[in-house]
């Protein structure tokens, strides 16, 4: 998710965390496009982390007014029928309609995770949704 500093007429400008949680719920909420599956629970999405404000290299040495970028990481456990086209159509359509709702809502759908979060999930990456400055 993108945020904005306040600047201008802008004197507000947008927290990218406060829209992460919109995201967030909105994503919950998402249809996913599958097969029929009789196994109860799947598929899941679960959002895993968050990190906001802290800027594109995580930089935790500072503190700001609005929170220019906050990303959350999303596993998905898949079942027969999803793709990662699949998901991302189903992710953006949610998230397209929040935008469509929201003035100033920003996101990008991240995938795989880039090697600098230097975690396990690197084999199994989850999808990323950010918000950032625009």
């Amino acid at each position: 998710m993108k945020g904005r500093h306040p600047g201008g007429d802008d004197v507000h400008g947008v927290d990218a965390i406060p829209q992460m949680i919109k995201a967030i719920t909105a994503i919950y909420d998402t249809n996913l496009t599958h097969q029929l599956w009789t196994v109860e629970g799947l598929p899941w999405l679960k959002i895993g982390s968050i990190i906001g404000g802290r800027g594109e290299d995580y930089d935790l040495r500072s503190i700001s007014r609005n929170s220019d970028l906050c990303t959350a990481f999303v596993a998905i456990s898949t079942v027969p029928g999803m793709t990662v086209a699949t998901i991302r159509t189903d992710l953006e359509h949610t998230l397209d309609r929040l935008k469509a709702e929201n003035p100033g809502f920003d996101y990008q759908l991240v995938h795989p995770v880039e090697r600098k979060f230097r975690t396990w999930i690197l084999d199994h990456p989850p999808w990323t949704c950010r918000w950032t400055r625009i």
